[in-house]
């Protein structure tokens, strides 16, 4: 199955199919356990001497193989677990829901135990893609120590109307989350144009049969909580952040995260602006992007 589903996005083009797979030879699938019996899948690519870890929370419509910088950081020494969130990708749970925010939270917590094994004394990085800052912020503030620093891509402190619902969208989630529908389906926000425009990343995220266009009313209700839970926290925290935007996002609006996001964090932090749209994995400055994701784990290590 996970053959057929690879081999459709890889009709792009000869460059994704490059990156995309499980292609590095330190790369496997791996499943852990959460707390409340639901099995979570994820890639674990692993550096022959690591010096440091790094555990990845994608983005809404997003999963673990979009993260393609995986084969290039375990070669410079940084073994990476990028797991999908609790029905996404190959992970267990009713797709496209969650319960509460809870469980969400406690997905990352069994991330973290299980990425720790395969390096239990190296220190633990967290790259976190928009949507994941609502479960990564809240689990910083709650867990400060656990992590020496983040990487932020395209937070979703502020996002763009681009990516918003209409307002008779919000009145339709309303209402079912009123009348406890929590397992009726209803569409993402997202068009896939709106991560990337040329033609081969494009192409690659539209055979994606992999991602997430519908969620339950039950997941935007836990949505809507994480998203006022992180707004909360973001005045605490002070955990090492390298924040990184693409300069033609059209899905958070960047001059805001820079003024009220990025210009008030308390913590040790330093930003970066790419040349690359919202999906930095299949943008043109993607060397940029993981030189500096590099340079800033060793960074740490000093």
């Amino acid at each position: 199955m996970k053959k057929i589903v690879l081999s459709r996005m890889l009709v792009a083009t000869i460059s994704l199919f490059i990156c995309i797979g499980l292609t590095y030879a330190g790369e496997s699938r791996v499943s852990f356990q959460t707390n409340d019996g639901t099995t979570l899948s994820g890639i674990l690519t692993t550096a022959d001497q690591p010096q440091a870890l790094m555990l990845v929370v994608h983005g809404l419509q997003s999963h673990a193989e979009w993260f393609l910088s995986r084969g290039y950081l375990a070669e410079h020494g940084i073994t990476t677990l990028a797991f999908d969130r609790r029905g996404s990708g190959y992970s267990g749970g009713v797709r496209g829901h969650a319960n509460s925010s809870e469980e969400l939270l406690d997905d990352l917590a069994s991330a973290y135990k299980e990425l720790k094994k395969y390096g239990p004394d190296l220190p633990i990085h967290l790259h976190l893609n928009c949507f994941a800052t609502r479960i990564g912020f809240p689990f910083i503030s709650a867990n400060p120590s656990q992590f020496s620093s983040m990487i932020v891509t395209a937070p979703s402190t502020h996002m763009s109307p681009n990516a918003e619902y209409s307002e008779s969208d919000k009145s339709t989630i309303r209402w079912n989350i009123f009348w406890g529908k929590d397992k009726k389906y209803f569409h993402t926000p997202l068009s896939d144009e709106l991560f990337v425009t040329n033609l081969e990343g494009l192409e690659w995220i539209k055979n994606d049969q992999l991602s997430l266009r519908r969620v339950t009313f039950g997941f935007l209700r836990t949505a809507k909580t994480l998203s006022d839970e992180m707004k909360r926290v973001i005045p605490s925290l002070k955990l090492p952040m390298l924040l990184i935007l693409g300069e033609k996002d059209l899905i958070v609006l960047n001059d805001k995260i820079e003024t009220e996001f990025y210009s008030n964090y308390a913590g040790e932090k330093q930003l970066l602006k790419l040349d690359s749209e919202h999906a930095l994995e299949l943008g043109g400055d993607v060397q940029r992007y993981r030189e500096a994701m590099t340079s800033w784990v060793f960074s740490r290590q000093r």
